[in-house]
């Protein structure tokens, strides 16, 4: 992405949609805040690799904001997504995570996430949410006591699983959907455990992770959640545990914090 030219005075004058050549109205922005990714998915990166722009043709946060200011202020765009590559691996990048922002300090309940990273990927995501999150979040070693009101966020190259008697166990076992950690291993030893008193959310994702976890905790009883894919930058795993036929709410990414709040903390 190459640095943006400074913006015309014609765009600050009287506000208008967007509009393309098919007459459809745009009011969603997405910004690639660095191409750089430390994945090597096969659906996604060559195996070749690719040549990463020099950082000097990034846009700066500041000019970043003036774009998405101007675009809402005056051509009514209503959402905004933060994409890459892999958008967390640029430096200083709050991590905008609207669902664990929306939990108060006082939320009863642990929250195990996982989110698929590569087993070489610096673990850099509990500081990510830890700027942003009202409850302490732990990068938790084996054999830790889950505690309530604590997020506990699962190591790159490792499932992250509930034992029986409240702790967490890590296993290098075989990648689920070529991911480790694995939404389904969680899913899967969560549910054994806590049975009905489990909620199981699925965010974003690009593969069918999760799906079959999702409809084990429906089975024992416990309630699910969905990101609805419309609001999901990758949809094809909210997508693939709705058709489980399995999923209690679906749910758009803003709303999800809330109810948990309300039907948990509530």
């Amino acid at each position: 992405m190459a640095r943006l030219p400074s913006i015309p005075h014609t765009l600050w004058g009287v506000k208008r949609p967007l509009v393309d050549g098919f007459g459809r109205v745009h009011r969603d922005l997405r910004i690639s805040v660095t191409d750089r990714c430390n994945f090597r998915c096969s659906y996604c990166m060559p195996a070749e690799g690719l040549e990463w722009l020099p950082r000097e043709d990034l846009l700066t946060f500041e000019e970043i904001e003036r774009v998405a200011r101007v675009l809402v202020e005056r051509h009514g765009i209503d959402s905004i997504r933060l994409t890459g590559g892999e958008p967390t691996i640029r430096a200083n990048l709050p991590e905008l995570v609207g669902m664990l922002s929306a939990l108060p300090a006082d939320f009863p309940a642990a929250i195990l996430l996982v989110q698929h990273q590569h087993a070489s990927a610096e673990n850099r995501l509990p500081w990510l949410l830890a700027r942003y999150c009202q409850l302490p979040v732990i990068a938790p070693e084996d054999k830790e006591e889950i505690q309530p009101g604590c997020v506990y966020v699962a190591p790159p190259g490792y499932h992250m699983l509930v034992e029986e008697d409240g702790t967490l166990a890590f296993s290098a076992g075989r990648a689920v959907l070529f991911s480790r950690p694995s939404v389904d291993e969680l899913f899967l030893s969560a549910g054994a455990v806590y049975g009905k008193q489990l909620v199981g959310v699925i965010l974003t994702g690009a593969n069918e992770d999760g799906a079959k976890g999702i409809d084990y905790i429906h089975r024992r009883g416990g309630f699910t959640i969905a990101q609805s894919p419309v609001s999901a930058e990758a949809p094809a795993m909210p997508e693939a545990a709705i058709k489980t036929g399995a999923v209690s709410r679906v749910l758009d990414l803003e709303a999800i914090g809330p109810f948990l709040a309300e039907q948990v903390a509530g």
